[in-house]
């Protein structure tokens, strides 16, 4: 993979998503790609924490190289993280 190439994982922890799960999901997330928060890891994944992504009618908003992913759960996110870093790969 190149190295400028990777994907952006930004959990919002804003009010209404922390009070629904989103530090877990954050946390699982990093535990799972073994990863550190704010870090470009050797898979090419940088994991962020964000402030409010200004869908606060929807808990655990999570945005993936910009796009947001609502009502979010661990395993939807992981799917799309791995998408997301083939799609990558294959096409960069």
């Amino acid at each position: 993979m190149k190295d400028s190439v990777h994907t952006v994982v930004e959990v919002c922890v804003g009010l209404n998503c922390a009070l629904n799960g989103s530090y877990m999901l954050l946390e699982n997330i990093r535990k799972h790609y073994k990863i550190e928060i704010g870090v470009i890891s050797d898979n090419g994944i940088q994991l962020l924490e964000r402030e409010c992504g200004r869908f606060c009618n929807c808990s655990n908003t999570v945005f993936i190289d910009g796009v947001a992913y609502k009502n979010s759960t661990f395993d939807s996110i992981v799917k799309y993280i791995d998408a997301q870093n083939i799609k990558s790969y294959l096409y960069n």
